[in-house]
């Protein structure tokens, strides 16, 4: 474990020490160790923890090919209690940071490495191994949300997670649909339904706002006759 005040915890930012703790030594109960608050956004849950390192080995790739094995030495991770694996899948035993802090996991692949500062997550629909997606990518600016939206967080400390600049909306893989600012929902919504207008409506099921017969939607080569979404960013080439 990371001792109070060393140059881990600093790293981590962390904001409470533990000194000497009474009870039997468990993950937030251990003496002279910094604390942090490990939370599931799965379950939206938080306890308290503490800072550990340890070595963490994977297999690289030079983004068409799998290569070796590669390890990184002293890695920075939280170690909370196993009350924070409900509601995670079978087998998971914690969860990857990739927020701003700089004990998120790509910060310390980056500085281990020589990497950029940058990543990007590829949500695949198969096994199969897809090659440089990188290469098909667009991009666009994030911000710091002034306001933590954290499960636990100390007051005046801002969000860790990453915004959008142009919509106001944070980037999540938690979430089954795509999530958007009450008013930005409101008008995406009237306008959907405005193109829609000759279709039936339906009782709507949560948490969709606006439901349709499917009876009465045709279908084309890539899925129904609808009208397309895009959430145009800073420029028309990036949505």
């Amino acid at each position: 474990m990371a001792r109070c005040n060393s140059a881990q915890c600093s790293l981590s930012n962390f904001k409470a020490c533990t000194i000497v703790c009474y009870s039997s030594h468990k993950p937030g109960c251990n003496n002279n160790t910094c604390g942090l608050f490990p939370g599931n956004t799965v379950t939206r849950t938080s306890t308290s923890g503490d800072l550990g390192q340890d070595i963490v080995s994977f297999q690289s790739t030079d983004r068409s090919n799998l290569g070796r094995l590669v390890s990184v030495l002293n890695l920075l991770f939280t170690c909370g209690a196993t009350s924070l694996l409900k509601g995670l899948a079978s087998g998971v035993k914690g969860m990857v940071g990739l927020s701003r802090a700089k004990v998120r996991l790509h910060f310390q692949f980056t500085s281990a490495f020589s990497f950029h500062r940058k990543f990007a997550i590829c949500l695949r629909s198969s096994l199969s191994f897809s090659g440089a997606v990188s290469k098909s990518l667009t991009f666009t600016p994030l911000i710091v949300n002034p306001v933590s939206i954290a499960d636990a967080y100390f007051d005046g400390k801002p969000s860790a997670e990453y915004f959008n600049r142009y919509v106001s909306t944070n980037i999540s893989t938690v979430n089954p649909y795509t999530i958007l600012k009450t008013s930005l929902y409101n008008a995406m919504v009237n306008a959907f339904v405005k193109e829609v207008a000759k279709i039936p409506r339906v009782k709507a099921v949560a948490p969709f706002g606006a439901c349709f017969n499917s009876k009465n939607i045709g279908s084309t080569r890539v899925g129904p006759a609808v009208p397309y979404i895009d959430l145009v960013l800073q420029s028309e080439s990036v949505y």
